[in-house]
């Protein structure tokens, strides 16, 4: 149970080398509604289980558990709670790691969602 939300100043945007890409499934995630991130990647990449934080407003770290769907293609089932700002700001943040050149890296990307 979340007690209190805390204002949190934004953070800043890091980039990765690495060709991958994200997707929602609804396009527009809801909170307290279930969706899908499907991640993309060279089959040379390998994905670790990340984590999704708010920037707009402080709600923990939210484990965010990777599944592979195809050499390509992972995947994240995601339900969100709500807080007291209508329009919340999250960051998701994913290690990967290069298995042909053992570089590492992280991907970040931020979203919205309302509340419903």
């Amino acid at each position: 149970m979340l007690s209190s939300c805390e204002q949190q100043q934004p953070l800043q945007q890091h980039r990765t080398k690495a060709e991958i890409f994200h997707k929602f499934d609804p396009d527009q995630p809801r909170v307290e509604e279930p969706f899908v991130i499907t991640l993309t990647a060279p089959t040379d990449v390998q994905l670790e289980n990340g984590k999704i934080e708010g920037i707009s407003m402080y709600m923990g770290s939210i484990p965010l558990v990777i599944e592979q769907i195809t050499a390509s293609e992972w995947q994240a089932q995601v339900w969100l709670g709500a807080c007291s700002d209508p329009q919340m700001q999250w960051q998701v943040t994913v290690p990967w790691y290069n298995t042909a050149t053992s570089a590492r890296g992280v991907y970040v990307f931020q979203f919205m969602t309302e509340t419903n």
